[in-house]
């Protein structure tokens, strides 16, 4: 921008950007050699189908090479350790939960029979259960709601 106000502060008629456009255009024009082209084209064309006639032999090869059970596959998944440490939380997570949920089931059939001692007509390992099951989940909430 500075060379073309400069320009026509010095020459109102001249153009910069066509002056430049016509210079790149005159460089391509000079430098194109259509004879050099094809062949460059020619000569890939020629790679490309050598290398397409092998493909149907390859194809060939693989499949016998699965039906024998020879092949195998190795897949590594890069930068995993994140999603697979919160997977993992996840899945503690649910672990913890389902224990709390077992225990809670069992002290409810504790409490149906008549189990001894009592405590206010209610066995005393049901009463544990329930306090147990209260304090694991009330711990669980507390960690999913600090999570957040």
């Amino acid at each position: 921008m500075t060379i073309e106000g400069v320009l026509t502060f010095c020459s109102p008629q001249l153009n910069f950007v066509q002056m430049l456009e016509d210079h790149a255009f005159g460089a391509m024009i000079k430098d194109f050699d259509a004879l050099k082209e094809f062949r460059q084209i020619g000569n890939r064309l020629l790679g490309a189908l050598s290398k397409s006639m092998d493909i149907p032999s390859e194809i060939a090869d693989v499949l016998k090479m699965t039906v024998r059970g020879q092949t195998k596959i190795n897949l590594g998944i890069t930068e995993a350790a994140e999603p697979l440490n919160a997977v993992n939380k996840m899945v503690d997570k649910l672990v913890i939960g389902i224990i709390d949920a077992a225990l809670l089931i069992s002290s409810s059939l504790i409490c149906t029979t008549d189990m001894s001692p009592k405590i206010f007509e209610i066995p005393v390992l049901g009463m544990m259960g329930y306090f147990a099951a209260l304090v694991v989940g009330i711990w669980l909430l507390n960690g999913i709601i600090r999570k957040k």
